[in-house]
C-alpha cells in the first residue's frame, strides 16, 4: 500500500524522492488501535518501531511501585519504538493510545535492510532518539529530586516539623505585624489609660522580659 504521502509528512523522510519513499512504504503495515489500548508495554520484545498516521499515542515509564510516568505525548507524524530498530533489546518504556488511533508499524529486519543502502536516514534518526533522551534524563532527574524531597519529608520526626513550623511564623509578615501590634498596645495600655498606677510603667521592664 501506497504510505508515501503520510511519509512525506515526517520530517525524518521529507528529503526523500519518491522511490526511497515508495520503498519505505512499501514496508509499512498499518495497525488500528482503540483510544486506551496498550501497544506495547515496557519490557517487551520489541522488533518494530511506529509512525503515526492519525491518533495520540502517549509513552509512560513505569516504576518500582508501578506507578505510570509519562514522558511525551505524540501525535500525528511522530514515530515512537526505534530503538529496538536498533539493538531489538526489551522496551524501555510503555505505549498506549490516548485516541482512536491508526500506526504504520515498521519491522526491524526490513528496517536494517532500508538503512543499509540509506545510511543518512539513520543520522536523522538518531538526532531525534538523542534528543529524546535528553528530555527523558531532565524529566527523571526532576522526579529524583522530587522523590529525595518526598522521603526527607517522610523521616522527619514531629519535633522537627515543629521546629520548622515555629520558624517559619517567625519569620512571616504576619509574626512581625503581630508583634507591633502587641507592643502597640500595652504602651498605650501602660502609659495612657493606666497612667496612674501603670502594672509596666516605662520603659516596659516587664514586657521586655
Amino acid at each position: 500500500m501506497d504510505h508515501t504521502l503520510s511519509l512525506r509528512s515526517i520530517s525524518t523522510f521529507e528529503d526523500l524522492d519518491r522511490n526511497d519513499l515508495l520503498s519505505l512504504s512499501n514496508e509499512l503495515r498499518r495497525r488500528t488501535f482503540t483510544a486506551g489500548e496498550t501497544i506495547f508495554r515496557q519490557g517487551d520484545a520489541g522488533d518494530a518501531m511506529y509512525i503515526i498516521e492519525s491518533g495520540d499515542v502517549q509513552i509512560r515509564l513505569f516504576g518500582d511501585l508501578g506507578r505510570a510516568l509519562p514522558l511525551r505525548k505524540l501525535g500525528v507524524g511522530e514515530f515512537f519504538g526505534e530503538l529496538s530498530m536498533f539493538d531489538r533489546q526489551p522496551r524501555s518504556a510503555s505505549a498506549v493510545a490516548t485516541t482512536d488511533a491508526v500506526l504504520l508499524e515498521l519491522r526491524h529486519d526490513a528496517f536494517a535492510g532500508y538503512l543499509s543502502k540509506r545510511p543518512r536516514v539513520a543520522l536523522t534518526i538518531f538526532r531525534t532518539m538523542s534528543l529524546r533522551l535528553r528530555e527523558t534524563n531532565a524529566m527523571l532527574s526532576g522526579q529524583a529530586a522530587r522523590n529525595v524531597d518526598e522521603e526527607f519529608d517522610r523521616s522527619r520526626s514531629w519535633s522537627d516539623r515543629l521546629a520548622d513550623a515555629v520558624a517559619q511564623l517567625n519569620g512571616s509578615w504576619m509574626f512581625i505585624g503581630a508583634l507591633l501590634a502587641v507592643t502597640g498596645l500595652w504602651c498605650v495600655v501602660n502609659s495612657l489609660l493606666l497612667a496612674t498606677a501603670p502594672p509596666d510603667p516605662y520603659p516596659y521592664n516587664l514586657f521586655n522580659l
